[in-house]
């Protein structure tokens, strides 16, 4: 009944709920058949909901979207403030029975892109309009790139059509301009787990977590890293947290925050590792948070363990009250907050650029880099000079020398940058499975139990040579016969040896 506490509406037949009535709902899309940037192949998109959303999308209201595992993308049709709603409620933008993981949007194009991860076909990176009911850079669901690693990370930007994706020890960067040509980067490597990664187009800035875990102490060490926009001076910004397995950025105030799962806890930092604090710690909150984001005075995340999304004020005024927006009964996954102020204006810095395959801004500056796949492209990039490594600065390190707050970038020209990167991803791609197969034992989470998984392995090493020593030395045995009074001829012998050796030592002193 309308206006009871706890009600559901529900429309016979195939009619839909939009909020206040139901409605027919059309026809659904058909697979499209758009040619994959990689390979060529005919891409096989995912089913979509409907062919004209009945629901309006992009109508200047904050919506709340969210991924609910094998299901597909909501969005919460009640207004966000509304509390323990359950997904069937909400309008699904996207249907699909493979693992969407996270996703991303561009509010002023109609754009959104997900990572999603299927059996057959591996991790792909998809894009398709936000509201199919306005234009779009998109008129279909797309295949825009095949991947052959897993990841699970995802933020965009907004400005200069840059998609930033965690990938396995590190951060990759695509480019996803009209033209159709899906170059891609890798721009951060290092030794430890990847995490969360998001971007700050505004000030020019890239944000991103990682861990490791020491298997002689068996404890874990994370992370919190800025680095410019194409990833050089990377900082830094704080080593105070063990699993940051999730970030989200307050672009106006420059502060980063993110959920550490392994000690249940919310932190934040600013832009320039000072001001660091803890906010809220709360096991029945932060266990199993997955995804999360930040709009005006909230912060949203994802909830696996729960099956739910919740919301609480970022500066902690809500305790450790659990305010749940969304529940399902299986895993919710990516979150983010649909409103066009989250994406605010600002000067792109490659848009007089002369790059042949990628141009990815610095600061006030931009830069040129080669696809790592360049070889599928017909254009030739000869955008390669060797640049020098910087140092990473740690927080206390920042601290004597930053500023409090980081000016955004102004309307001024661009100007081409010298630094041009050297391409030398076939030597980083081995040596990034080297280390993927070295450090394997690293992925096992401390909360698991003991780490003992290289001591078994020595354990069975160690077997099985002694195993082939014992096999060894009763071959040999077998084949060498000893007569019976070798034994006792031997202790004979022996013994007037050193009978002799101590008559000869006595004589001499």
């Amino acid at each position: 009944t309308a206006g009871s506490p706890g009600y559901t509406c529900g429309c016979p037949g195939a009619q839909t709920w939009n909020g206040s009535a139901c409605i027919e709902q059309p026809p659904t899309a058909g697979p499209d058949t758009t040619q994959s940037a990689a390979g060529n192949r005919p891409a096989t998109a995912p089913s979509v909901s409907s062919a004209v959303t009945p629901y309006p999308v992009l109508d200047n209201d904050t919506k709340l979207v969210f991924v609910v595992y094998k299901e597909g993308i909501y969005v919460k049709q009640n207004t966000v403030e509304d509390m323990n709603t359950n997904y069937i409620e909400s309008v699904d933008l996207l249907s699909d029975t493979d693992w969407i993981t996270e996703f991303d949007y561009v509010y002023h194009k109609n754009v959104m892109l997900w990572l999603e991860s299927s059996v057959f076909e591996g991790l792909s990176l998809y894009g398709a309009p936000i509201d199919r009911s306005k234009p779009s850079a998109f008129n279909a669901t797309q295949k825009l790139l095949r991947r052959t690693y897993n990841s699970k990370r995802l933020s965009i930007d907004w400005i200069h059509d840059l998609a930033y994706i965690s990938v396995s020890k590190g951060v990759e960067v695509i480019s996803i301009g009209p033209e159709g040509k899906y170059y891609s980067y890798d721009l951060i490597r290092h030794n430890e787990i990847q995490g969360d990664v998001s971007v700050d187009p505004i000030h020019g800035l890239l944000f991103w977590s990682q861990w490791g875990y020491n298997t002689v102490t068996t404890k874990h060490s994370g992370s919190i890293t800025r680095a410019n926009q194409d990833g050089s001076d990377p900082i830094v910004l704080s080593t105070a947290t063990l699993i940051p397995n999730t970030i989200a950025l307050d672009i106006d105030a420059q502060v980063v925050y993110w959920i550490d799962t392994h000690v249940y806890t919310l932190y934040s930092v600013s832009y320039t590792g000072l001001d660091f604090k803890t906010i809220l710690v709360s096991r029945n909150l932060f266990e199993g948070s997955f995804s999360m984001d930040l709009f005006g005075d909230h912060i949203y995340w994802s909830n696996y363990e729960n099956n739910a999304l919740h919301v609480t004020n970022k500066r902690g005024l809500n305790g450790t009250e659990k305010l749940t927006l969304v529940n399902a009964y299986t895993d919710v996954e990516g979150v983010k907050v649909l409103d066009s102020r989250r994406q605010m204006n600002g000067t792109n810095r490659c848009s007089n650029s002369r790059c042949a395959h990628m141009c990815l801004p610095v600061q006030r500056d931009y830069r040129c880099v080669c696809s790592k796949n360049r070889f599928q492209f017909s254009d030739v990039c000869n955008d390669e000079t060797t640049t020098t490594a910087r140092p990473v600065m740690t927080s206390t390190e920042m601290a004597t020398t930053a500023t409090t707050t980081l000016e955004p970038i102004g309307a001024t020209d661009a100007i081409h940058s010298q630094l041009i990167d050297h391409n030398i991803h076939y030597m980083k791609n081995i040596s990034h499975k080297l280390d993927s197969l070295i450090n394997i034992t690293q992925l096992r989470p401390e909360s698991e139990g003991p780490h003992n998984g290289h001591w078994i392995a020595i354990a069975f090493i160690s077997m099985a040579v002694n195993v082939i020593l014992i096999a060894i030395f009763i071959y040999r045995k077998k084949q060498i016969k000893f007569p019976d009074n070798f034994w006792a001829k031997f202790r004979k012998d022996r013994g007037d040896i050193l009978m002799n050796d101590t008559s000869s030592v006595n004589d001499e002193l």
